[in-house]
């Protein structure tokens, strides 16, 4: 009993900390709400840049199911990343993943501005 206890609060330790790491690299700075089982979606819709009356909407059926879908999409928009991780994180099996990806990996390289126009001069030796 006291083994599965301590994997479950690893487990649960581990996610938090991804969870803040998403945060911090969508750049907005988790706090200690993080590490609290309902309070950690106020530093979560910050991160996704949503406003945090969106933290009612978890407590109503089907508006529940809305909200959580835009955060998906909002964090991963945060994250720079592409819109097939954010359908991964709808999903029970895959959001594990998604988050693993969300909060392990580097931000998408900037990209340089295309130029107008390109220089046509012949160069002679």
């Amino acid at each position: 009993m006291v083994i599965v206890l301590g994997l479950g609060l690893g487990v649960y330790l581990f996610c938090c900390y991804c969870l803040a790491l998403v945060c911090k690299k969508a750049g907005s700075e988790p706090g200690l709400l993080i590490w609290f089982p309902i309070l950690q979606w106020f530093p979560l819709l910050e991160a996704a840049g949503m406003s945090g009356l969106w933290f009612l909407a978890f407590f109503v059926p089907v508006l529940g199911l809305v909200a959580y879908v835009l955060w998906c999409f909002n964090i991963v928009r945060a994250r720079e990343k592409s819109a097939f991780v954010a359908i991964l994180l709808l999903f029970p099996v895959t959001n594990l993943f998604a988050l693993l990806y969300l909060a392990f990996s580097s931000a998408a390289p900037e990209e340089e501005p295309p130029q107008k126009y390109k220089s046509m001069a012949l160069e002679t030796a």
